[in-house]
């Protein structure tokens, strides 16, 4: 989806990387939730039915997104763009931002409800062994929790957030086989070129396959996920009441 603004950076693992060796890496691994996001906004079309402000935001297939919600997922999207330097003083911005978030949030509603549906769920121990490596790749408690609350986030809130995307991948995993997507050599070198260009001092191609490999892989995870999504919608129904 081209959007003038992203506050995502899924990666090629559903949007947490694989190490956090730098606070920037270590912020960004600490939401991998809404890294996710970057795949579920890419299907952000469908048919929308609209209604005037009510207690929820929207409904999914019967089930309400409270407006709580919603304002916590922007909160905490907000939080994001900020550390990353983006002006959100400009109402277009943040317009397009809300859009966004509650496609997310949407998007996210429709594979957790196909994931139940499926019988798919998250054990405490996964769940756990997530907070985990987070935790871990901080030095200090106090460095996790203020990267916690820099970004939107309570322990609970978190911990609901890793919970929700465990299910999301597993039913992802499970409907689309993600994990068996590669990519061609010849798909490198074209990405490559084009990311490039004439640049007399890019990186050679041995420096940054891994990274190439991995957008190319994101990229076909965004595909197949967005036609899932919009699968669900057809099947489904979406209100969207603000």
């Amino acid at each position: 989806m081209d959007n003038n603004l992203e506050y995502t950076e899924a990666s090629r693992n559903g949007g947490v990387p694989q190490n956090a060796q730098s606070t920037t890496t270590r912020q960004t691994y600490l939401v991998w939730l809404i890294a996710l996001a970057a795949v579920l906004l890419v299907a952000a079309g469908g048919a929308y039915y609209y209604f005037g402000p009510l207690g929820s935001v929207a409904t999914v297939n019967g089930e309400k997104i409270s407006r709580s919600a919603f304002n916590t997922r922007m909160e905490q999207a907000r939080a994001q763009l900020t550390q990353n330097g983006t002006d959100l003083t400009d109402p277009a911005i943040d317009e397009q931002l809300s859009g966004q978030v509650l496609a997310a949030l949407v998007n996210e509603a429709l594979l957790l409800q196909a994931a139940k549906a499926a019988g798919i769920s998250a054990t405490e121990n996964e769940i756990a062994a997530v907070l985990e490596q987070n935790k871990n790749s901080f030095d200090t408690d106090d460095a996790y929790n203020q990267a916690l609350s820099s970004q939107g986030f309570t322990e609970k809130s978190f911990r609901d957030f890793i919970e929700a995307q465990l299910v999301i991948r597993a039913y992802a995993e499970q409907e689309l086989n993600l994990s068996s997507l590669d990519a061609t050599e010849d798909e490198i070198q074209q990405l490559y070129a084009q990311a490039t260009g004439n640049a007399q001092d890019a990186p050679s191609l041995g420096e940054v396959r891994q990274q190439v490999e991995a957008q190319i892989i994101q990229q076909k995870s965004q595909l197949l996920l967005s036609q899932l999504i919009d699968q669900l919608r057809i099947t489904g129904s979406v209100e969207i009441r603000i």
